[in-house]
């Protein structure tokens, strides 16, 4: 390759929400012009152009930026924004493009149907990445219909694009990239191909009028806010082959019930928070973590954690939750911080050999918890973690290696009536400490007694 001093030039950026994220407003157009021992100037305007590998960076401003030299290419190719049908065949008012690409097998038109709210339809010719400068005054769009020469779709291209109400995208799509669609308030149903296997994250953020998803069978994670804030979607299968459902996925949804099958391993950070409709979970028999996943799910029935987890996470389900049974499952090592508080459904609850920590407040003013049970492999218990819950009148620890040390009000306001059980050769030590007598005053006896 020839030495080139290269210099790019963006066109336009704004600020999202007024804040420090810029987002270009015509990301498929920049400019490099290059001089070198060969001579001459050219100009590129295919943002990224794999030909030449260069990431464009981000700046809140117009201006030069130098490029490193091993991203100068000599067969960058100008594709220009098309505005109104300027290459190809124009057909009336309209401004209708097409065109095609020729092969071996034949000829594929790669036609973009978009139709506006005016009655117009327009006809594009896009190849490879769609973005928003790639087709004309896209925010007043009402339907599009992508063309089959399409393999992606770029960050932003839709988004804000309200009067949206129909998208199809071919089976030649593998990656939709972040916020492409969001609040587009205005879609009811999207089908996404089996060919795609990424999106970005915020993808659906904020569509509040989609009832209907389906996603790819291919997707192997389902990326932060995917689907927050879409309260009319009330149903949606999650495919075989994701591994992983990322932080605040499908939060604020009215899911009435979730299946995750035995791919996924993760799931995240409030993924299902404050879905009022949930009434039930039925877990995969390989996640391994479930990460402040379902808080605030108030209508939450009956939850059985399978035995492939090792962490029930912060504020997992956490407040006002109605649970009335909650089965743990025996490879759980750590309950986490709030992991239960304020749930008040249940009366009983095992606590299997398998766990060795629970954190602060995990079972906090779960108020209908009459009868607990702490397996053999609990080592730590963090402060509050059964305070106030007025009922729980019958405590079993079952270690037998120490006393537990007692932490600050592990069980403070309990029954007035409550009683300890040990093994009868830590008896006289759970006797001789206040903390635990004065916590249980209905006495201290051996198991089984």
């Amino acid at each position: 390759m020839s030495q080139y001093t290269s210099f790019y030039q963006y066109q336009k950026y704004e600020s999202r929400d007024g804040g420090q994220t810029f987002v270009p407003v015509y990301p498929n157009v920049y400019s490099i012009y290059s001089t070198g021992e060969q001579g001459g100037d050219k100009t590129v305007y295919k943002e990224n152009d794999p030909k030449c590998g260069y990431t464009v960076p981000v700046e809140g401003m117009t201006r030069w930026i130098e490029i490193p030299n091993e991203y100068v290419c000599d067969d960058c190719e100008y594709t220009p924004p098309i505005t109104g049908g300027t290459t190809g065949s124009t057909t009336g008012d309209t401004g209708t493009t097409t065109g095609s690409t020729t092969g071996d097998t034949g000829t594929t038109t790669c036609e973009t149907k978009v139709a506006y709210d005016d009655g117009t339809t327009k006809v594009f010719s896009i190849n490879g990445e769609i973005a928003s400068g790639s087709v004309y005054s896209i925010s007043n769009a009402v339907s599009v219909d992508i063309g089959d020469c399409v393999t992606s779709i770029a960050p932003h291209t839709f988004e804000d694009c309200e009067l949206l109400s129909e998208i199809k995208m071919p089976n030649t799509i593998t990656k939709i990239g972040t916020d492409a669609f969001m609040k587009c308030t205005a879609l009811t149903d999207v089908r996404m191909p089996d060919s795609v296997k990424q999106i970005g994250a915020y993808v659906f953020h904020l569509c509040r009028s989609i009832s209907s998803l389906t996603l790819s069978n291919s997707l192997k994670n389902i990326e932060g806010y995917t689907c927050n804030g879409c309260k009319s979607l009330s149903s949606i299968t999650i495919p075989n082959s994701v591994v992983r459902i990322e932080n605040n996925a499908f939060a604020g949804t009215s899911l009435s019930s979730i299946t995750i099958p035995d791919s996924v391993e993760y799931i995240g950070v409030a993924s299902f928070q404050g879905c009022d409709h949930l009434t039930s979970v039925e877990f995969g028999n390989e996640v391994k973590e479930i990460n402040g996943s379902f808080s605030y799910c108030k209508n939450l029935s009956s939850i059985t954690i399978p035995d492939s987890v090792e962490m029930i996470g912060n504020w997992t389900f956490g407040w006002d939750i109605g649970i009335t049974a909650v089965t743990i499952g025996g490879g759980v090592k750590k309950i986490g911080m709030n992991a239960f508080h304020n749930c008040s459904g249940f009366t009983t609850l095992m606590i299997p050999d398998s766990v060795e920590y629970i954190d602060a407040n995990a079972f906090y003013r779960c108020s209908g918890l009459t009868k607990v049970e702490i397996g053999s492999g609990t080592k730590y218990i963090e402060n509050y973690a059964f305070s106030e819950c007025p009922n729980l009148a019958d405590v079993k620890i079952r270690n037998s290696t120490s006393k537990l040390e007692y932490n600050y009000a592990i069980f403070d306001n309990i029954s007035s009536t409550a009683k300890l059980y040990v093994p009868s050769n830590l008896v006289a030590d759970y006797q001789a400490d206040t903390k635990w007598t004065d916590a249980f005053k209905g006495g201290v006896y051996a198991i089984g007694s």
